[in-house]
């Protein structure tokens, strides 16, 4: 157990943490042709599928479970300050998760001819706070 525990931290050393993230960022999300093939080829793209989700907050579960069996974390996590920090990992994770997924079946139904999600969205009224004040206005009317 602690020399896996001293293989993350050696990981984890923003020395190494840092460079390993900027390369990968690349691969991940390729700024050009030819990391997009890469990208395809090793299926990176998966990750912004339903099943990638649950893969990914296995793992980010899994990495939380290991670390709470150390003392030190436990503390650290437990704190009163620190416990909206740890949500915060879990909720920047998930909506970066939700807005690739999204981003992805736009993508998809583009190459099949079709709109964005966001432009059927917009075809629908949506009421915003003024509308709903002057509804609610009229109502108020209505009934006294």
């Amino acid at each position: 157990m602690e020399h896996l525990k001293e293989i993350i931290n050696t990981l984890t050393n923003p020395k190494i943490l840092f460079p390993s993230i900027l390369f990968l960022y690349f691969f991940i999300f390729p700024p050009n042709d030819y990391l997009l093939k890469i990208n395809k080829r090793l299926k990176l793209y998966n990750i912004w599928t339903k099943k990638g989700a649950v893969v990914l907050f296995s793992l980010l579960i899994g990495f939380f479970a290991f670390g709470l069996t150390d003392p030190n974390f436990q503390k650290i996590v437990a704190k009163p300050d620190n416990v909206p920090i740890v949500g915060l990992i879990f909720l920047v994770v998930f909506f970066l998760w939700l807005s690739m997924y999204q981003a992805r079946e736009n993508d998809q139904r583009i190459a099949q001819g079709k709109l964005p999600n966001e432009a059927e969205d917009a075809k629908e009224k949506i009421l915003v706070w003024p509308d709903l004040v002057y509804i609610e206005f009229i109502a108020l009317i209505l009934c006294a």
